[in-house]
């Protein structure tokens, strides 16, 4: 289990009280752990929120009453869909057990009223659906330009192979993109202060699709259409702003 005592943050001290308070099976419990640990993790990301402690380790010592519900949101939205790489479990589960621990800090006074409002805001009922979304979107959208899409979630990373282009595109456009219009296989993305499409998907990513989503891709232009070349991560509406 996580020495969480090592964090000088109230944060930290009230996930190892919370642990340590959970009457859970062993394997609940230690997926718990390894989520509070990952959120903790994902807190050390601004400068002022860490040091680094006589064993040359990294600690967070900011507390609960330096973040708001944005902190949350960026761990799940993009935090854990961009740095996590672990079993998908970990990232479904992890809007549960945060608002498990959101409610029992509040209980415990470790914030006031307002933050906890806020934190809960980032924590909706249906968080986890929305989660498993994403995560589904992804696969499907590496699904488009790769024949072996098994090799990569089994991670034999050595077969993953793309396809070649069989025609040169026209121009390539790369990076994150926001879905503006959805039609039944194919969207139009704004990306750069353009719009771009219609791009050729499928139907099963169009019906999981949401306007407002944020797909990192690199299309290729042919003639009228776009072709997904590669691509990188999902994201729900709002962890990019453009």
């Amino acid at each position: 289990m996580t020495d969480f005592s090592k964090h000088p943050s109230d944060i930290a001290m009230a996930a190892g009280k919370y642990l340590a308070q959970l009457e859970i099976d062993d394997e609940a419990k230690q997926l718990t752990d390894g989520i509070l640990d990952l959120f903790i993790e994902a807190l050390k990301g601004n400068e002022d929120a860490y040091k680094e402690n006589d064993d040359g380790e990294f600690v967070l010592i900011a507390n609960w009453n330096d973040y708001w519900g944005g902190a949350i949101d960026n761990f799940l939205d993009y935090w854990l869909q961009r740095k996590f790489m672990g079993p998908p479990e970990f990232t479904t589960e992890a809007p549960r057990v945060l608002r498990g621990f959101v409610e029992w800090s509040y209980a415990e006074k470790y914030f006031d009223a307002e933050h906890y409002e806020d934190y809960l805001l980032a924590l909706p009922e249906n968080k986890t659906e929305e989660l498993e979304r994403i995560q589904k979107l992804g696969d499907l959208f590496y699904r488009l330009h790769s024949p072996n899409p098994g090799a990569w979630a089994r991670g034999e990373k050595d077969n993953v192979k793309s396809i070649d282009m069989a025609k040169r595109p026209e121009k390539i456009e790369e990076g994150y993109m926001i879905v503006k219009k959805i039609a039944d296989e194919s969207a139009k993305f704004r990306f750069d202060r353009k719009i771009l499409g219609p791009v050729m998907l499928t139907k099963g990513i169009t019906e999981l699709l949401r306007v407002g989503d944020v797909v990192n891709l690199t299309l290729g232009c042919y003639g009228k259409n776009w072709k997904v070349l590669e691509t990188g991560n999902v994201y729900p509406e709002g962890t990019f702003e453009g």
